[in-house]
């Protein structure tokens, strides 16, 4: 049996969320304190002190983008929850790997 890895994409967008929650100016797009906490503040905290390379223009650029889609598809799953729509609730979880775990434990749970 091959051995399993970690995605490098969801460790990436991973990653984005939580500079987000440290770099990034208040009211942040999307909170998310428990994906700094998986990943360990310190590394998070010390990651951000890297600021030539996480707010250079393009990183500032591809965060933004992760954010506010990461922001739209757990929006777009909780308004199909609240109207019962239990197929495209389905359809917007394949897309929302990236949810933080209390939130993704509580929408995804009414799916399944």
């Amino acid at each position: 049996m091959p051995e399993l890895k970690e995605s490098r994409t969801a460790l990436g967008v991973a990653w984005m969320r939580a500079l987000h929650q440290v770099l990034d100016s208040k009211p942040l797009i999307l909170e998310d304190e428990p994906i700094v906490k998986l990943l360990g503040r310190d590394h998070v905290e010390r990651a951000s002190k890297a600021t030539e390379r996480f707010q250079a223009s393009g990183a500032r650029m591809l965060r933004s983008h992760v954010v506010l889609r990461s922001r739209f598809t757990e929006d777009r799953l909780e308004q199909a929850l609240g109207r019962g729509e239990l197929a495209n609730a389905r359809y917007f979880a394949g897309r929302a790997d990236a949810l933080p775990p209390p939130r993704k434990t509580s929408l995804l749970s009414a799916i399944v």
